[in-house]
């Protein structure tokens, strides 16, 4: 798995935001819980999303130090969470 991945689910969220309900979130956690609060995706997922975008944020910005343990332990949830984003999505859309 592409480890832009979150970014992709980021986007995608920020893209039905303006389109459907014509908003922008303030970040990518913010982006997860609208949708979470329309419906769209469940709260968990919404708050195992945010964490996996906190993640990548620490990852990619440099916070301070990168605690190799903390990522190990959330990597496996972040990925469990996109597989589960793809599925409700997935879902979504056939239902529509």
């Amino acid at each position: 798995m592409s480890p832009r991945w979150g970014e992709v689910a980021s986007f995608w969220s920020q893209a039905v935001l303006t389109a459907i309900w014509r908003r922008v979130a303030a970040s990518y956690a913010d982006t997860f819980a609208i949708l979470a609060s329309n419906g769209v995706i469940d709260p968990a997922l919404a708050a195992a999303l945010a964490n996996l975008a906190t993640l990548r944020n620490r990852l990619a910005r440099g916070y301070g130090t990168v605690d190799i343990e903390r990522i190990w332990v959330s990597l496996p949830n972040g990925l469990a969470a996109l597989d589960a984003f793809a599925a409700a999505i997935a879902a979504r859309i056939e239902a529509d």
